[in-house]
């Protein structure tokens, strides 16, 4: 005797395992190349921003080194005071006093 099947039945579709593994092994792929590429991107994002950082304090520090070129070039007070500064040049009948830091060493006050 046969089985009566109710007419609602599904049919599955007949699975092709070679088109499946080749679909998985491409989604494989490209999963690893996206992800791969990602972490370049923000590894690379990081060292342009810190590039650029360095690169706006050289600017900086580039301005100020013409600007003290200039200074010394054009202004003798500059001139002076670099002199006074690095050599301990003084006036006639002038005295320099060079003050040297204090380091005190901290004690524990035990009670």
């Amino acid at each position: 005797m046969r089985k009566k099947y109710n007419k609602y039945e599904v049919s599955l579709p007949q699975i092709n395992f070679s088109k499946l593994f080749i679909f998985i092994v491409v989604g494989a792929i490209f999963y690893y190349f996206i992800t791969s590429s990602i972490i370049k991107y923000f590894v690379l994002r990081h060292q342009y921003l810190k590039l650029r950082t360095h690169l706006q304090e050289i600017k900086n520090r580039n301005k100020w080194l013409q600007n003290e070129i200039y200074l010394i070039q054009t202004d003798t007070a500059t001139v002076e005071f670099y002199i006074r500064k690095n050599l301990y040049y003084k006036k006639p009948k002038e005295k320099v006093i060079i003050f040297k830091p204090i380091i005190k060493k901290q004690t524990k006050n035990l009670k």
